[in-house]
């Protein structure tokens, strides 16, 4: 992803007019729409934070470290990155963000430095990463409104839809699903027919795609150390083999030394802001935390190909 990531903006870049339509947790699902299509791995863990502080700090997951919605932050407080906010539900100014080095920089600002015309359309424009620019757009529940994006102004667009993902959380693969997936293959054709400026890029893509975890297994404290991370990777800042000692028994998990999931030696910001020890999920399996429970059927964050396989389509 980071590789696909860095080759949209050097389009930019050069020049050249690209759209992104994110259908977040569209996963490898195959649209019905005229289009190159192209399978890669996303970020891991397949999540929405760590994909969107990669996109926005121009970053990899490698070097911000911010792998799952939960991390800990310098003090050791949990935190909620993407919505900028503690556990009780207070708000982190941007200030703190850039203090504890989760916004060295922000791609909005970049964009906005190098006198790129943009726009950037989201369902949050309060998130951190892109909170207090002038290119931000508020994205109306209606699909709709992408027909009324002037696009002839920009250069860049990108429009976060967030339908996908929340239909799949609380209904899995059903009937609300496809019908979500038949709106999005509509206008998706409808754009590239009649709408976009005929040299424009679009790709269509998710962040991660989602996997059955209706099945919730409850992750302590362990000596102290609360578990961060998401729906289905969890960390802990301990020694693999004491929370293999302290998990046994478990259902549906898997406990490994974090490097060896990465394939890599973890650095120091990794452990801070996660751990060196990973909790994964099996299929059909979800995690509850001793501050929060999930509600959702299905989930992602895991490494499943369902959560990991996502398909670019090119028109």
């Amino acid at each position: 992803m980071d590789t696909f990531l860095s080759t949209l903006f050097d389009k930019v870049y050069r020049g050249e007019r690209v759209m992104v339509l994110l259908a977040d947790g569209l996963g490898n699902y195959h649209l019905n729409v005229d289009a190159e299509v192209k399978v890669i791995d996303t970020v891991f863990p397949p999540s929405s934070t760590p994909f969107f502080f990669t996109l926005h700090t121009r970053t990899p997951v490698y070097g911000h470290a911010i792998f799952e919605w939960f991390i800990r932050d310098s003090r050791g407080n949990i935190i909620i990155p993407l919505e900028g906010k503690d556990l009780e539900g207070n708000t982190l100014s941007l200030d703190y963000m850039r203090r504890e080095g989760l916004l060295k920089r922000r791609l909005v600002d970049i964009l906005e430095r190098d006198g790129i015309p943009f726009g950037y359309y989201t369902h949050w424009p309060y998130q951190p990463t892109v909170k207090d620019s002038p290119f931000v757009h508020e994205l109306p529940e209606d699909l709709s409104y992408l027909e009324r994006i002037p696009y002839n102004r920009y250069r860049f667009v990108f429009v976060h839809w967030k339908h996908p993902d929340s239909v799949l959380h609380k209904h899995g693969r059903t009937q609300p699903y496809y019908e979500e997936i038949h709106k999005l293959e509509r206008i998706v054709t409808k754009l590239r027919k009649e709408i976009l400026p005929s040299d424009m890029h679009l790709y269509v893509f998710g962040d991660h795609g989602l996997v059955n975890s209706s099945t919730k297994v409850f992750l302590p404290k362990i000596k102290g150390n609360l578990p961060v991370g998401g729906e289905r990777s969890a960390f802990y800042q301990l020694p693999v083999e004491v929370v293999q000692y302290h998990l046994q028994g478990l259902p549906g998990i898997t406990i490994h030394p974090l490097e060896n999931i990465l394939k890599r030696p973890l650095t120091p910001l990794i452990k801070e802001r996660n751990g060196q020890t990973v909790v994964l999920a099996k299929e059909g399996y979800g995690f509850d935390f001793p501050y929060i429970k999930s509600k959702n059927k299905w989930g992602h964050g895991g490494i499943l190909p369902g959560e990991r396989k996502v398909a670019i389509h090119l028109l």
